[in-house]
């Protein structure tokens, strides 16, 4: 049976274009990394893929609120720190008081002293971390601390010598099904109230108390604010630790999320990456099918005219 030329010619264009698309799938594998380029290559890996694609979004979210968790946890116990650092060394200043005589120069030199103090504690309260208030408890992007036309101190407008003060609770996602609360009262922090002697249980309002007394030359006092420090410094450094173990939780957390998304990583690369070895030598086969192609249909393909022209 005779063949003519145009059937010889569409078989070749046949062959040659599906050579060309196999070759331009392998090209493709070797860019791209990628073992199919659109669903329908591989339906069932594609579902599959897709599934985790969505889980790691989320191990994402959950990641970038811990890493954000973990910034503003940091920066309170850096503040907590700090203010059990002021609290030891007006204690110390407070004992010698108790024990040792003072001139006139040195009771200002002490009052002096605790005003500074007294600010640096002002100051600390108020710390922010990227527009956060650290101590502003659930309304974070408020400043919680200010003065009232007396000195004393108010948190978020209400005095921390007389106001009622209740928990405050902000949650955010950590991990599927668990939460963190991220709020930090700064009542709670400073203390609120005071006791049956009328001494502040607030550390700024306390400072001040001790402050007025140094500068009236009025130690009478003094055995009670001794005691009143050491019971607040024990306070802080239980607050210090709560912060610190509240850390931990978090750290935990982002320990498991980390392992997690390399799970589901070397999962995803399971169903849509491919061996780069393997890749390039399918790339060269189907490359080298394509140039024997073109070899083969220089030779079948009848001479044009022209050809026979040049001769």
């Amino acid at each position: 049976m005779r063949i003519s030329d145009n059937t010889i010619i569409r078989n070749f264009m046949t062959s040659l274009s599906g050579n060309a698309g196999q070759l331009n799938r392998a090209s493709l594998k070797v860019s791209t990394g990628r073992s199919y380029q659109t669903v329908s290559e591989d339906p069932v890996a594609a579902l599959k893929a897709m599934k985790i694609r969505r889980s790691l979004s989320r191990v994402s979210d959950f990641q970038s609120n811990i890493s954000d968790f973990e910034a503003v946890t940091a920066e309170r116990e850096s503040a907590i720190s700090e203010i059990n650092d002021i609290l030891t060394e007006i204690s110390a200043s407070v004992l010698q008081a108790k024990n040792g005589t003072y001139s006139d120069s040195d009771r200002d030199s002490i009052a002096s002293s605790l005003r500074s103090y007294q600010e640096t504690v002002f100051d600390i309260a108020n710390s922010s971390y990227c527009g956060q208030y650290i101590f502003g408890g659930s309304k974070e992007y408020d400043i919680p601390f200010s003065l009232d036309a007396s000195g004393k101190l108010l948190y978020q407008g209400v005095s921390l010598d007389t106001g009622t003060f209740s928990p405050e609770h902000s949650y955010m996602d950590i991990s599927a099904g668990t939460t963190a609360d991220t709020a930090y009262s700064g009542a709670y922090l400073l203390g609120t109230g005071v006791d049956a002697g009328g001494i502040s249980n607030n550390i700024y309002n306390l400072i001040g108390q001790i402050a007025a007394d140094f500068e009236n030359n009025d130690l009478s006092k003094i055995s009670l604010y001794s005691e009143k420090l050491a019971k607040v410094q024990e306070d802080i450094t239980v607050k210090y630790a709560e912060v610190g173990a509240q850390s931990k939780f978090v750290e935990f957390f982002s320990d498991r999320l980390t392992a997690t998304k390399t799970n589901l990583t070397e999962r995803q690369t399971e169903l849509e990456g491919v061996d780069s070895a393997e890749a390039i030598m399918y790339y060269n086969q189907q490359s080298a099918a394509y140039d024997a192609t073109l070899a083969m249909g220089a030779k079948i393909v009848p001479q044009s005219l022209l050809d026979y022209i040049s001769r």
